[in-house]
């Protein structure tokens, strides 16, 4: 007991320490303030926001965040959407061109507000960005080497205005991991475009090349009626309205859930082991993890930091649980080697990777966590995102 107490006293020393290094600023990226956004974890590139590029190793909460009403973190990049669609972010952008503000010379600190870009959601890769529009066009910027911006060609440079994403219209939903693009229809029907790394496209490709530049009928995911959507770039997963839960591509640590591992290439969809009552996904890395109308929180696949929270370092071929966690309500699971969770209490939950000084875990710390711990400092969020190894979270 007394050395659980002397941990806590650690972490909120911690925690008040890095709160104090705080210094106001005036950002007017978005607005006037009903909501801010947090944010910690490695920074090299900027993407924690806070004007520098150190490692922020407890939560940084961004100064007049405005009214954003959606977040995404990118692996080395950040993202905010206004309540009217205006696009804010920042991060890397330097060579890469990802934050789709027509320059790729310098990366940026701070939020910024991209001017004459309007969407409805986002989706990052690795130095990519997708966004789909209202009228349910998609379109991109930044990284095109896997043809992941789906122009039909690929391109050895990057685009560094947005581009329409060829032939998809009445889209509702979109997903990217990776160099891998996807996007769903009014109708259920999905497309992909970009890298096929072990059959991640959902259909078979022509040609000597592992990528398609042209977005296509994922004809082995077929119309599967996912509520829920996400991949890696080198597996995917959905959940569907009865719980299910579906997976393919890469399965060399386990990642599809089925119970077991393989090098082949996993173009359908195969039904996850041991588990029901799904509502949400999220693949990260070479680990799943997946969230259950209960409030419990399970995951698979890759384990070597204790991402998957089941006190163990073990990589599972079959769901396990995170932790006694029992009212989550959103997870997020990093492309690195982390999972996060939004408790209904407002509070935020990781576990994984947590060394180097990296602060993926936002807990002033530099070890791992096979267990799930709580982020000091928080409260009231309602919702999360993870990127490579920092995370953006939203208080409404």
């Amino acid at each position: 007991m007394l050395a659980k107490i002397k941990h806590s006293l650690l972490l909120a020393t911690i925690f008040l320490f890095n709160f104090l290094l705080i210094l106001p600023s005036e950002n007017p990226a978005f607005a006037s303030a009903n909501s801010i956004i947090g944010s910690w974890g490695y920074n090299a590139q900027g993407q924690v926001g806070d004007g520098t590029f150190y490692p922020r190793t407890t939560p940084y909460m961004i100064p007049n965040s405005g009214h954003v009403s959606s977040i995404l973190a990118g692996p080395a990049s950040s993202y905010g959407i206004a309540d009217n669609g205006t696009l804010g972010d920042w991060g890397q952008d330097s060579s890469t061109g990802q934050l789709c503000d027509g320059q790729q010379l310098v990366n940026i600190y701070s939020p910024q507000v991209v001017s004459g870009i309007t969407v409805t959601q986002l989706a990052a890769g690795n130095a990519t960005l997708i966004y789909l529009k209202s009228d349910g066009t998609v379109w991109g910027c930044g990284r095109d080497d896997y043809g992941q911006l789906g122009q039909g060609v690929t391109h050895n440079y990057s685009l560094l205005n947005p581009v329409q994403v060829q032939g998809l219209s009445s889209i509702v939903h979109i997903a990217m991991g990776g160099s891998t693009g996807f996007a769903v229809k009014s109708d259920g029907t999905v497309y992909s475009w970009g890298s096929d790394a072990c059959g991640v496209l959902g259909r078979y490709i022509s040609g000597p090349f592992d990528y398609d530049p042209t977005p296509t009928v994922a004809d082995q995911i077929g119309t599967p009626g996912f509520t829920s959507f996400s991949t890696s770039g080198s597996h995917g997963l959905g959940s569907k309205s009865d719980g299910s839960v579906w997976a393919w591509g890469c399965n060399n640590v386990g990642q599809l859930g089925n119970g077991s591992t393989d090098s082949n290439d996993h173009l359908v969809p195969g039904q996850v082991s041991n588990i029901g009552g799904v509502t949400q996904v999220s693949a990260g890395g070479t680990t799943s993890l997946a969230l259950k109308s209960d409030g419990t929180i399970y995951g698979w696949g890759n384990n070597a930091y204790g991402q998957l929270g089941d006190n163990s370092t073990t990589n599972r071929t079959t769901p396990v649980r995170a932790g006694t966690i029992s009212t989550g309500v959103e997870i997020s699971a990093a492309d690195g080697s982390d999972s996060y969770a939004v408790l209904s209490d407002g509070t935020v939950w990781d576990w994984g990777y947590g060394g180097y000084f990296t602060g993926c875990l936002g807990n002033g710390l530099n070890y791992d966590f096979n267990t799930p711990q709580q982020v000091f400092g928080l409260s009231g969020i309602s919702h999360i995102s993870a990127g490579g190894c920092h995370v953006l979270v939203l208080h409404l």
